[in-house]
């Protein structure tokens, strides 16, 4: 026998998927840049890295 979630359970798992994807869209973006970056502008490449770094704390702090 399966139980339907109730709204307001729904609507919890939404948000946490929401503020999970968030930070971590933004990291694989600047981990993607760096990785693009490395051999041709390596300064640029470090830039993104720093930018990537303090999101992932934020993720840990849940």
């Amino acid at each position: 026998m399966t139980r339907s979630a109730e709204p307001a359970e729904i609507d919890f798992y939404g948000a946490v998927v929401c503020e999970l994807r968030q930070p971590l869209t933004a990291i694989n973006g600047d981990v993607e840049l760096a990785m693009r970056l490395l051999e041709t502008d390596p300064a640029s490449a470090l830039d993104a890295r720093a930018r990537a770094r303090p999101l992932g704390p934020r993720l840990s702090s849940c």
